[in-house]
């Protein structure tokens, strides 16, 4: 996650490895993601997103703290159309 600087507990502050599956801290807090807005300013332009014909959630995909081969599910999740009975 290269656009990732680590994760930080919001109760404690305790600062971890940005790591896929990490979700909370020893203390019991949540983890926040704290993102390097350096890397993501120097990779990405808002035409990168504008752009794109895919209108899912993983248009954001620079913006998302997830890995780079992490595979998009079959199902779409954002921009969920709407169906007739």
């Amino acid at each position: 996650m290269k656009n990732v600087k680590c994760l930080k507990c919001i109760k404690c502050g305790r600062e971890y490895e940005a790591l896929p599956d990490a979700t909370t801290c020893e203390c019991g807090g949540i983890l926040d993601v704290v993102y390097d807005y350096d890397y993501i300013r120097e990779n990405f332009t808002p035409d990168d997103i504008s752009s794109s014909d895919n209108y899912t959630m993983w248009r954001y995909r620079p913006f998302l703290p997830v890995e780079e081969d992490t595979v998009q599910p079959p199902l779409r999740v954002g921009w969920s159309p709407l169906y007739e009975e």
